[in-house]
């Protein structure tokens, strides 16, 4: 019999060993968070955590316009070209991606500062937050650069150094902060942003080094060759990104005018914990599965099969975590930040489930990008983005702050459903019958759980969660050994810990 090639067999210790790899490393990552989270507010409160969160969306919709969606295109370019073994390609688009990527830092860098005052009255309604904007203009270079270098490093899919660079930035960038705040508290929240950017930017330099790339002579017209392509699909990765950076930046405004600062804190603080746990699937996926992906792109069954087998995988994974976060929503609010952000409770309750759903719809995205239907893409996108918009409208006014968390819900809804539909024309993807029987039996625990706060006391609700969390647990480990089988998975647990051992600093 002869043997099976890598894309022909099952991918499932692929994907275990990347999302174990990157998912380590930001365990790291996220107690460092937690520990920052929670001292951040109790040093800052929920006004000062919104304040934050909206320097935050102003940084990512200025790094969006400017980055023109270099990162993203770069990452399939390179994935495409070492696929193929193209090396000279790889080394001229590595090469041609840190020029550009220069350049673009510059030119937002001035954007920000040109335009500061009317950002800032846009943001705020009054312009004097200008000269914070100004200053904070900084970390538009420094991160657009440090997209340049990690490009490479994710098309070329080096897991481990992009593992490291997490961890890294997490750890230094929580230890720098806390000192920042403790001695300046709101007052530092500016240099707190300038920090974190410089660190990413020298921890991807650390590890870019490593990168062998062959020895080619590009010329300035060589990377003006290879920048028409990656301006050509970046625009699309452009023109999603500013949908993403600025629906969150719009919803932010509005929050601010309509209820305040220690509101849009409270919705910032439930996001963040949302995310605790599912980013480090999502993560992963982008990280590792984007690529594999694009080297299977031209082979509808294969990519339809990595779909599958990623959206099985993340959901055996997710679930567990969402079950206790609804379960404990009260608890975990005052465990992460403290007694004053305990209404956002609710709105973290909504929000889990719509991140769930992001699990099992997000790698459907995938798809479109790697086989080059940008116009598709950015069109299903648009549609999402207006739904969340109109939903997030209608919500906080008919229920309040918590309509904000129940539009995050209806928007993956929308998202999935549109997702599904669009997917199976293109490849013709339909979730296999092992998925949906994960995903029927997630679904069910979690419904049955978020019900249970409306129907049963408080400590029955929270006991039901804790036992389905452990049910949920329980089956998801036996799925794993049933899908790799022991030997399998201790040499995949082996393998992890020989990557982690190789690549320690």
């Amino acid at each position: 019999m002869a043997k099976m090639t890598d894309t022909q067999q099952p991918s499932y210790g692929q994907i275990l060993r990347s999302t174990s790899v990157t998912g380590g490393s930001q365990l790291i990552g996220v107690a460092a968070n937690i520990i920052r989270l929670k001292l951040f507010a109790l040093w800052l409160g929920p006004a000062g955590i919104g304040l934050l969160g909206m320097y935050t969306a102003v940084m990512d919709v200025v790094c969006t316009i400017a980055g023109m969606g270099i990162r993203s295109s770069g990452v399939r370019q390179i994935a495409k070209a070492e696929a193929s073994g193209d090396k000279k390609k790889v080394a001229r688009i590595t090469v041609t991606i840190r020029r550009v990527s220069v350049g673009l830092g510059l030119c937002g860098t001035l954007l920000l500062i040109v335009f500061s005052r009317s950002i800032s009255t846009l943001t705020f309604n009054t312009p004097e937050y200008a000269q914070a904007l100004s200053l904070l203009a900084v970390t538009i270079f420094f991160y657009l650069v440090e997209g340049g270098q990690t490009a490479p490093i994710q098309g070329m899919r080096r897991i481990a150094d992009l593992a490291k660079i997490i961890a890294i930035n997490a750890v230094v960038g929580s230890l720098l902060g806390l000192v920042i705040i403790y001695l300046f508290r709101d007052q530092g929240i500016e240099l707190l942003l300038i920090v974190l950017s410089l660190v990413s930017l020298l921890t991807s330099w650390l590890y870019v080094r490593n990168i062998k790339i062959k020895k080619t002579i590009v010329t300035w017209k060589d990377s003006w060759v290879e920048t028409r392509t990656l301006f050509s699909l970046g625009i699309v990765f452009m023109g999603t990104g500013l949908l993403s950076a600025g629906t969150p930046y719009f919803i932010r405004i509005v929050l601010s005018q309509k209820f305040g600062m220690a509101e849009i804190g409270m919705y910032q603080a439930s996001m963040s914990l949302a995310w605790v746990y599912i980013g480090i699937i999502l993560n992963a996926m982008g990280l590792d599965f984007y690529p594999r992906l694009t080297a299977a792109s031209d082979d509808n069954e294969l990519c339809n099969r990595l779909v599958n087998e990623q959206t099985e995988v993340g959901v055996l994974i997710a679930a567990p975590g969402v079950l206790i976060t609804i379960a404990l929503a009260p608890f975990v609010i005052q465990l992460f930040y403290s007694a004053e952000f305990l209404p956002a409770y609710e709105i973290l309750r909504w929000q889990i489930l719509g991140v769930m759903l992001r699990v099992v719809s997000w790698p459907l995205s995938f798809i479109l990008l790697v086989k080059g239907k940008g116009k598709v893409y950015f069109l299903t996108e648009l549609l999402a983005h207006c739904c969340h918009l109109l939903l997030f409208w209608f919500g906080i006014l008919l229920f309040g702050l918590t309509g904000a968390g129940m539009a995050y819900f209806g928007l993956y809804i929308f998202y999935m459903m549109i997702m599904a539909v669009v997917t199976f024309r293109i490849s013709g993807f339909y979730w296999s019958a092992a998925t949906v029987k994960v995903g029927a039996i997630a679904g069910a625990l979690i419904t049955t759980v978020f019900m249970s706060h409306y129907l049963f006391p408080p400590l029955w609700a929270a006991l039901i969660g804790v036992l389905a969390t452990m049910c949920m647990g329980i089956y998801s480990s036996r799925v794993f050994f049933r899908l790799m089988g022991v030997e399998k998975f201790m040499d995949l647990w082996t393998k992890i810990r020989d990557v982690f051992r190789r690549s320690s600093i």
